[in-house]
């Protein structure tokens, strides 16, 4: 007796209906996580160049215009989608936009930014944040 061996098609079926289903259920997780680390790239970023105007005005009684002032305290200054928006003598507010209408990036940096400044200093949309730094 011969018997062949192989995979009937009600078992290829099944197999690649799980596999589909894998898929199905890992993309989503994975883009989560993804947005998940720009954040934390955008608020690590925020934070960088916060403390290197905190150190500039402490050093100079000056507030940094812009992040050219700040070439001493920080390892690049070529950050093109990040910028000080508004300076003054008791404030100072930093944007990031590195990405387009990435809306959930800006609120897991927020979020971030928020428990270490607090709430009132980091407000988010949906193609920007900002923290605005009090010295």
């Amino acid at each position: 007796m011969d018997e062949e061996r192989g995979f009937t098609l009600v078992e290829m079926i099944i197999v690649m209906a799980v596999i589909a289903a894998l898929t199905a259920i890992s993309i989503p997780v994975s883009m989560g996580i993804v947005n998940k680390a720009k954040g934390t790239r955008i608020a690590s970023k925020i934070d960088q160049i916060a403390n290197a105007a905190i150190s500039y005005k402490t050093e100079t009684g000056n507030s940094p215009g812009s992040l050219s002032d700040l070439s001493d305290y920080l390892k690049t200054t070529s950050l093109p989608s990040y910028g000080i928006i508004a300076s003054d003598s008791t404030s100072c507010t930093i944007q990031a936009s590195p990405y387009t209408d990435n809306n959930t990036a800006y609120i897991k940096s927020a979020n971030v930014l928020k428990a270490t400044y607090g709430d009132t200093l980091v407000t988010e949309s949906s193609t920007h944040v900002n923290l605005k730094i009090l010295f």
